[in-house]
């Protein structure tokens, strides 16, 4: 594990070694909405194997990708739900168009979207933590879930403790919610 406290003076320089970090297949662990997240390309093995050994084997029930774009988000989004996306993105709200593929989110974190962008893809993103563990806060928790993996850790300091993003099932007829975070539909 690489770890960068980053700073104004670093940040283009992190961010650029960031994404090629994720190019060539590595994992990078930075600041999102609602706590830190692992980012990696979904079409790399190579991000895909070293995850599925942080996560204990198991790439887990919620992953997303992080949509470079409100307007890429937007694009995978069924038609009629559009209206109910754009209302929600950006923002601490994972959107699930289709129980085959991961749900997507844009978030107002620029960091993330720095990374994003810059890579020119979306990516795939869970929170930062091994599965059954809570998620990594701290630069303590990061060095004891992440000390032995590779991976690049962009920290912007200690998370509070908060709601995970909200979940909400936008593939069939009824919008439903499978997570309740700190977005509410009411």
């Amino acid at each position: 594990m690489q770890l960068y406290e980053l700073t104004t003076k670093n940040r283009e320089d992190l961010i650029a070694q960031a994404v090629r970090s994720i190019n060539f297949g590595r994992l990078v662990i930075a600041r999102a909405d609602t706590g830190y997240a692992i980012l990696g390309l979904p079409t790399s093995k190579r991000a895909l194997d070293e995850l599925k050994r942080i996560k204990n084997g198991r790439l887990g029930k919620m992953y997303s990708v992080f949509a470079k774009s409100k307007k890429d988000a937007l694009e995978l989004i069924p038609e009629k739900h559009k209206t109910l996306a754009s209302s929600l993105f950006p923002g601490e709200v994972t959107l699930v168009y289709n129980r085959r593929k991961p749900g997507v989110r844009y978030i107002r974190k620029k960091t993330v979207n720095d990374i994003v962008s810059r890579v020119g893809e979306s990516l795939t993103a869970t929170s930062a933590n091994p599965s059954d563990m809570p998620p990594a806060r701290t630069k303590e928790t990061m060095r004891n879930y992440f000390g032995k993996h590779r991976v690049m850790v962009l920290y912007e300091g200690e998370v509070p403790e908060c709601l995970p993003s909200t979940v909400i099932d936008i593939s069939g007829e009824k919008v439903k919610v499978i997570r309740q975070g700190n977005i509410s539909l009411n």
